[in-house]
């Protein structure tokens, strides 16, 4: 299965995947803390996807979401595993949508 592996200082923090992955997403942040602080910024690394639960229901799916610091080294890498890492969190989201929302 495809999966993304990421690694934090060289340190393998998750193998994030699932056989019915539709989308796989890392990423990177930098969010400022203050507009009065310019240097005041949280960084974060962050591991994500969606995967169908049925034809009218997506699953959201998180691995990872940890703070890093400046000067921390992160990787990503795509892999083909035969397992990967249980996600932390998961949210069904309706694929439906009320015809008043179009």
């Amino acid at each position: 299965m495809l999966a993304l592996e990421i690694r934090l200082n060289g340190e393998l923090k998750a193998t994030c995947g699932t056989g019915a992955i539709e989308r796989l997403v890392g990423l990177l942040t930098a969010r400022r803390g203050s507009a009065t602080l310019p240097k005041d910024f949280e960084f974060r690394v962050e591991c994500q996807g969606r995967q169908p639960v049925s034809q009218d229901v997506n699953e959201a799916v998180k691995w990872v979401s940890t703070k890093v610091q400046l000067g921390d080294e992160i990787s990503f890498r795509f892999v083909d595993v035969a397992s990967a890492d249980e996600p932390f969190d998961r949210q069904e989201l309706s694929q439906k949508r009320d015809p008043s929302d179009a």
